[in-house]
């Protein structure tokens, strides 16, 4: 606790002293924490010297002045996965999700999913629409967050590619492209099989290093 005392901001542990039980304030601490020393080896700040701005439907962002590289990054977690995308001068979005097999996806799709999307799953075999339907899920959360806009957009006004499309001289399993964004979607292998996890960014994206962990 000295280290997430000494690191984090007055705002973020005044934010953690909100939760009301000690593993979710314990985690928030945590998953501030890790932005922080990952944010720090990209932008040779002290990690507790770290500022942040938002814009104006929340997103995140480094303060100009402690951003000279133009940093951009997305954080998102199904606990206990934490997910963190950094990259360079582009906006980007990150989701990861659990898939809950015992959920009504097929009525939440209806409400939140294009017509193309609604098409596409239907014309599935059962087995395969619930990993399908997160697949598309984080699509979408990462699409918006990439963008800044967040859920002020419905999820239902654009449609995220329903099929594996790789670039001309790019070999990248997982991506995913449209006129509006790139996304690439985490092998479930590295996520355990029990998680979706999509990264956007209205650039390219031509290569993806990857260090994942799971948080106990």
């Amino acid at each position: 606790m000295e280290k997430i005392a000494n690191t984090l901001s007055r705002e973020e542990l005044e934010h953690g002293r909100e939760y009301i039980q000690d593993v979710d304030r314990i985690y928030y601490y945590s998953r501030r924490l890790i932005l922080r020393e990952i944010l720090a080896r990209y932008t040779n700040i002290e990690a507790s010297q770290l500022r942040f701005s938002h814009g104006a439907h929340g997103k995140p962002y480094l303060d100009k002045a402690h951003n000279r590289s133009n940093l951009q990054f997305n954080l998102s977690f199904s606990r206990p996965v934490l997910l963190i995308a950094v990259t360079k001068h582009h906006l980007i979005g990150a989701d990861i999700e659990r898939i809950k097999p015992d959920i009504d996806f097929m009525n939440i799709a209806r409400r939140f999913y294009s017509r193309e999307e609604n098409e596409y799953l239907q014309n599935l075999e059962a087995y395969e629409r619930i990993r399908e339907f997160f697949r598309i899920w984080t699509m979408k959360e990462a699409h918006l967050k990439a963008t800044g806009v967040g859920l002020s957009r419905e999820p239902a006004s654009f449609t995220v590619p329903m099929k594996y499309a790789p670039l001309p001289g790019i070999e990248l399993p997982g991506l995913y492209f449209n006129s509006q964004m790139h996304y690439f979607c985490l092998h479930e292998s590295l996520l355990q099989y029990r998680y979706k996890a999509t990264l956007a960014s209205q650039a390219k994206i031509k290569s993806i290093s990857i260090l994942s962990w799971l948080q106990r």
